[in-house]
């Protein structure tokens, strides 16, 4: 059975009232069962991504206090961008483009108290 990441929550308070958001569901095209738990270091932790993963979920730990950089490479070497800042004690949802990286690579400015989970389906 293939795996699903499934997004779903509310915002109040908006002017037009209550809105809920979802469900939002990935759903990845086969059986992954790859779950990394990294004690993640100063600088780039690169981990790679198993062949037929559509997403990966990114849970940090929740004491960390130092902001994360995620990239990718997509066999190429690191994606040329500078990546996408993420937090460092919330989990992200990172859907892959049509062709999924080889490896994404988590940076941290400092060594991270704790493990950060990376999923994917």
């Amino acid at each position: 059975m293939a795996g699903t990441i499934t997004i779903g929550g509310s915002s109040g308070g908006l002017p037009s009232g209550y809105k809920v958001i979802g469900p939002l569901t990935v759903t990845g095209s086969t059986s992954i069962g790859t779950i990394y738990d990294l004690a993640l270091v100063t600088g780039d932790n690169t981990v790679a991504v198993p062949l037929g993963a559509v997403a990966c979920l990114i849970v940090p730990p929740v004491g960390n206090t130092y902001d994360l950089t995620v990239t990718a490479n997509y066999g190429d070497g690191p994606d040329p961008s500078t990546g996408l800042g993420i937090s460092g004690n919330r989990p992200s949802v990172w859907s892959f483009r049509a062709t999924a990286p080889t490896s994404i690579i988590l940076n941290s400015p400092s060594d991270v108290v704790g493990n950060t989970e990376v999923s994917f389906i």
